[in-house]
């Protein structure tokens, strides 16, 4: 994949559903600017800016944060916005910040990557993205699935290089295209890897198509997936969004479809054999799991607690009754002392739990009909469609956003500049038919593959809208329905639709 010249490198927003990010009524947005790698002790300047549904910025103020606590923070600011028509509205917006003590390793710490939507933003110096990957990484105790288009992060690679001395042999295991493994500028990476005991299989030579996913499963638990590929470019100057979700029967789709790569079933060999409906308890707030009320799935993504020792959770308080406190899971047979002091933070023995339920679906091509799955949510939005997608050559999903316009869906898109000269690509085809789509503004790649419906759905992951991608290659979406989540990437959207042309 080539980059274009004058790359700057980006800074992650990170708009986490376990805080609240963002109020979303509409499509109006906050977003916050500024450091997000800081050291502890430090005060630092940020800037929050509101945009209207059209990107216009409509307020901005700046402020300073004192950072007073290590690890992975949330920087938070609220705007009251005037409408048009007088009202007034209050919205949030968000930004993740890795706070370091001086002279220390900034990132790479176990602690449990909160769920919600990252982004990149290439119009800023500072991201912190790969830190979000490879602490996810980190925080595996028992196995982690990679299915990765390509590795070029040597902080991946030590993270997963680490992760297969910590968990023994057979525990890593990394399913990747070919032609990016056999690239002889990559090999020494590689190599690394498999002398750590990663486990690698790629999906051959004699393949036309592409090992195109970027997902990540952690301890049969949660996953991470979405458009960024595992480079620093990708984690810095290039347009991106990654997702983390914490569910284990959604982890468990995502391990078989691993597992069918990893038995060496690419492309038009795999079946459609994974569930693909799931409710998935997303946190809010400061919300933590009640283990006396919650399932072996929510259970699952506490961190150290896998699929095994959540139904361990649930088979001891069966037997004994509810826990008086969050100490007494060291009587659970499979957990620690050393377990136990990395789930208290994040558990409780009262309360609801702070969550909410997530409709999710998951699919997979080329086994799953993936673009008909996309083409029910375009066809099915009433209000409102926003899209950024790198590339875009169906004319299918073409027709489907001219014909939401026609019945009175207002859309609005972004593609990637450099993939608009292709003579395939449908972006001229929207523009003369009306539809308001610009080329990102970015001296990067514009390599987003979402699209936000109604204010409260969203389609992500790693599908590019060609035919290849749908019929040919190993690619995932994920399809949620949850207005919290939805305006996290219609913040991010107004942010590419404004610097776009």
């Amino acid at each position: 994949m080539s980059n274009r010249l004058g790359i700057r490198v980006a800074v992650l927003l990170l708009f986490m559903s376990a805080a609240p990010a963002i109020s979303y009524q509409g499509d109006y947005a906050v977003v916050v600017d500024g450091p997000t790698a800081v050291d502890l002790g430090s005060t630092e300047e940020y800037t929050g800016t509101a945009y209207d549904p059209q990107g216009a910025v409509i307020g901005e103020v700046t402020f300073s944060r004192t950072f007073n606590t290590p690890g992975l923070v949330e920087v938070r600011r609220q705007m009251t916005i005037t409408k048009p028509n007088g009202s007034k509205q209050t919205l949030y917006g968000a930004l993740a910040v890795m706070v370091s003590s001086p002279g220390g390793a900034g990132g790479g710490s176990a602690e449990p990557v909160p769920e919600g939507a990252y982004f990149t933003n290439p119009s800023t110096q500072t991201s912190n993205i790969r830190d979000v990957t490879v602490d996810f990484i980190n925080s595996a105790s028992s196995e982690i699935l990679v299915a990765a288009y390509t590795i070029e992060s040597q902080e991946v690679a030590d993270a997963l290089m680490a992760a297969a001395k910590r968990l023994g042999s057979g525990k890593v295991k990394l399913v990747v295209e070919e032609r990016n493994c056999a690239d002889p500028d990559k090999k020494a990476l590689y190599d690394a890897l498999k002398s750590a005991g990663v486990q690698i299989v790629s999906d051959g030579s004699a393949s036309g198509s592409l090992m195109h996913n970027k997902f990540v499963v952690v301890d049969g638990g949660k996953i991470l997936t979405g458009s960024t590929n595992f480079t620093s470019t990708q984690f810095t100057s290039d347009a991106n969004n990654s997702i983390v979700l914490a569910d284990a029967g959604l982890a468990g789709a995502y391990a078989a479809e691993f597992n069918e790569m990893f038995s060496g079933k690419f492309d038009g060999d795999k079946s459609d054999n994974t569930s693909h409906t799931f409710t998935v308890k997303v946190r809010d707030g400061s919300g933590k799991i009640n283990i006396n009320t919650a399932s072996a799935g929510e259970l699952a993504s506490l961190p150290g607690i896998g699929v095994t020792a959540a139904q361990n959770i649930v088979n001891y308080r069966e037997a004994n009754g509810p826990f008086s406190s969050v100490q007494q899971l060291d009587k659970v047979p499979g957990i620690g002392s050393a377990t136990v002091a990395k789930v208290a933070p994040l558990a409780t023995t009262t309360g609801s739990g702070g969550s909410r339920d997530v409709p999710v679906e998951s699919y997979f091509t080329p086994s799953d009909g993936v673009k008909e799955h996309l083409l029910d949510v375009i066809n099915g939005a009433q209000k409102s469609i926003a899209f950024s997608v790198f590339t875009f050559t169906d004319p299918d999903i073409a027709a489907a956003l001219e014909a939401a316009k026609a019945r009175g869906v207002k859309i609005q898109g972004v593609f990637d500049a450099w993939q608009t000269k292709s003579s395939y690509s449908q972006y001229d085809d929207l523009l003369n038919a009306g539809v308001a789509v610009k080329k990102d503004g970015y001296s990067s790649l514009n390599h987003s593959k979402y699209l936000v419906a109604d204010g409260s759905t969203v389609v992500t992951g790693s599908f590019n809208w060609t035919d290849a991608a749908n019929g040919e290659n190993d690619e995932n979406i994920l399809i949620l329905r949850d207005a919290t989540i939805a305006s996290q990437y219609t913040g991010n959207f107004n942010l590419a639709y404004a610097a776009g042309q």
